[in-house]
Parts: structure tokens; C-alpha cells; sequence
């Protein structure tokens, strides 16, 4: 096995072990993308590669005190997804941005 192949080998086990735990999340910035544990009981985490805080549950830049909007009820993860993938806005989104080809 050549070194290439086995350093890409090493890479993608790495990467497959740290998407099963938990207490891991990768830096939202996607220039860094680097794992970064998180803390118990923390609403922030900080990557140690960039130095970016951010909020563990909505991945912006961390909030401090205020509350994360996506973990609140009025503007759950959830609500935001069945927003952004509805079937309205998806029939505009072709009405307005796909043209024929002629």
C-alpha cells in the first residue's frame, strides 16, 4: 500500500470515527472545517485551528446571553427547513431563476 493511499486510508477512518461522536462538531467556517469538541453543559464552542466561537446549536458567530433563535420555539430548526424546502418556494425558484435553453 502506498503512503498516498494510506494517508487517504487514515483521513477518511478519522473522519468516519469523529461524525459518529457527539461531543464533536466541526467549525462551521468553510475554510476550517476543523473538529472541535464540545464542552458539557456549553451553548458556545471555539475551534482551536481558527479561534471562531460560535453557538453550538444555530453555528453563527456565538450570542452571548441572547437566546439562539433556531433553539427557541418561534423559530425552531425545524419551522426554518419546512420553510426553505416548501414546495412554494421551490415552484418560484423555477418560475424566476430557470430559463429555457432555445
Amino acid at each position: 500500500m502506498s503512503a498516498e493511499l494510506f494517508s487517504r486510508y487514515d483521513s477518511v477512518l478519522l473522519s468516519a470515527l469523529l461524525d459518529t461522536m457527539e461531543d464533536v462538531q466541526y467549525c462551521p467556517r468553510p475554510v476550517c472545517q476543523y473538529p472541535v469538541a464540545l464542552e458539557p453543559g456549553e451553548k458556545m464552542a471555539m475551534c482551536p485551528s481558527c479561534g471562531y466561537a460560535f453557538c453550538i446549536y444555530c453555528k453563527m458567530v456565538y450570542h452571548g446571553i441572547e437566546p439562539c433563535r433556531f433553539r427557541s420555539s418561534k423559530y425552531s430548526f425545524h419551522k426554518f427547513m419546512r420553510f426553505t424546502c416548501s414546495a412554494d418556494l421551490s415552484s418560484m425558484f423555477l418560475t424566476t431563476s430557470v430559463f429555457s435553453c432555445r
